[in-house]
């Protein structure tokens, strides 16, 4: 069962945030009547923070009912840590069985915190230690790992920290989701189809697969991404930058018409295509 202390703790944020609102509600409205439709803009903050504090509520009285398991089976399983003595999250190992699987797809949902990723052991779909997380396994070589006490995240004194290997002996397509985390993807000695990276205000750094032919899409907010492309993996790279920074290294990617890309690309082996994308974050290829 989840920790009802850690609900109640929730419970109690979600009714601070809904006192705050309303008492924007009544200073910034207090005196006035009822405002034109053009002045109706500025309620669209305390409601929203009254909604947000509505929101973590229900989250809290729906989890707490919510019985979990630390070993995962074949189908849907829980791995959601608990708080210790001194306060501290609690890692809770995580295994998932490759079986006989011929690929692999792998999500992995994150908030914030530090989120490390690598390659699995032998025989192991994905494997590691995750805290405050469920793992849902959905078929032959699929899984999913995502955070379900999210608002625990923004407690201080409370990051928290998962390890997570994937396969690496089978392709494996994997979509990595964060928001304001520091992340680390090797995927060096890994057997990659393709990886997604959707990152909000995150700083991620990812290891190009060093055999084969894969890609990387890459979406960010006000991340910063550093993607390195091991020696001998040829490259094409396209990027986009709104407001943001890039930096390529022009004497591995030459600059060609729509990116840059390595002059023996098309006849390579092994290979990677790139495609960054950022709003007003940083690029960083090499």
């Amino acid at each position: 069962m989840r920790d009802r202390g850690l609900d109640r703790g929730v419970s109690a944020a979600g009714v601070l945030l809904i006192v705050f609102g309303l008492i924007a509600f009544v200073w910034l409205f207090g005196g006035s009547t009822a405002p034109a439709l053009g002045q109706l803009a500025p309620f669209l903050v305390p409601a929203f923070i009254v909604g947000l504090g509505a929101v973590i509520i229900v989250t809290a009285m729906s989890g707490g009912s919510r019985s979990t398991s630390t070993t995962p089976t074949s189908g849907t399983a829980g791995a959601s840590g608990s708080i210790d003595a001194s306060g501290a999250p609690t890692p809770v190992p995580v295994v998932v069985a490759l079986d006989a699987a011929q690929r692999a797809d792998v999500e992995i949902a994150f908030g914030a915190g530090r989120l490390d990723i690598g390659r699995a052991a032998a025989g192991h779909l994905v494997d590691g230690t995750i805290v405050g997380g469920d793992v849902i396994r959905s078929g032959p070589g699929r899984v999913r790992l995502w955070s379900d006490t999210p608002w625990l995240e923004w407690v201080p004194g409370l990051q928290r920290h998962w390890t997570v290997g994937v396969t690496g002996e089978v392709p494996v397509r994997m979509e990595v989701k964060a928001g304001a985390a520091d992340v680390d993807i090797d995927c060096r000695d890994l057997c990659l189809d393709e990886l997604i990276v959707k990152a909000g205000a995150s700083a991620v750094r990812v290891q190009a697969a060093r055999h084969g032919v894969s890609r990387i899409r890459t979406e960010s907010g006000a991340a910063s991404l550093d993607v390195t492309v091991p020696d001998g993996v040829a490259a094409r790279v396209r990027t986009t930058a709104l407001l943001g920074s890039r930096e390529v290294d022009l004497g591995r990617f030459p600059a060609v018409p729509g990116g840059y890309e390595s002059p023996d690309f098309a006849q390579a082996t092994d290979r990677v295509d790139i495609d960054a994308r950022t709003a007003l974050g940083s690029l960083r290829i090499r």
